[in-house]
């Protein structure tokens, strides 16, 4: 099971998230058209432990997640959520048959972004992001 996957199911059936974000969860970027509250994430770097007798079975996995609302203190809120129920998270992420056990969760900020409006018929979208990191076993490569 991928990480990502595990990730996805967790922030789209999660009691806290989903009366926020509802289903608009999306990976990479969310279509402009999309309902305002919404979640994007993408995966930024992926770094596997080593030590001098090869690989350690345990990955750092870092996903960028951004809350998105119509304005800042609804983004600000939709993060807060997100860093309530994954910084310092351990044990089951996700549900069958889309889970993963990690080790740890820990969240970092990162900056505010915003999309700024097309034209005149359209609102801007205020963005807070978090980086997360995903610590969890890995099977070590076979090459």
């Amino acid at each position: 099971m991928s990480i990502r996957s595990a990730l996805y199911k967790h922030l789209s059936t999660h009691a806290e998230i989903t009366p926020i974000f509802g289903t608009r969860i999306y990976p990479q970027f969310a279509p402009h058209s999309a309902i305002l509250p919404r979640l994007t994430y993408r995966g930024v770097d992926q770094e596997p432990t080593r030590s001098f007798a090869g690989h350690a079975g345990l990955t750092n996995r870092t996903y960028r997640l951004t809350a998105w609302d119509d304005d800042d203190l609804g983004a600000d809120a939709g993060a807060e959520v997100l860093r309530d129920v994954l910084d310092n998270f351990s044990g089951t992420l996700g549900s069958a048959p889309d889970s993963i056990t990690v080790q740890r969760i820990y969240v970092r900020g990162a900056p505010d972004e915003l999309i700024a409006p097309d034209d005149a018929s359209d609102v801007p979208k205020f963005g807070v992001s978090l980086i997360v990191d995903i610590w969890a076993a890995e099977a070590a490569p076979t090459g």
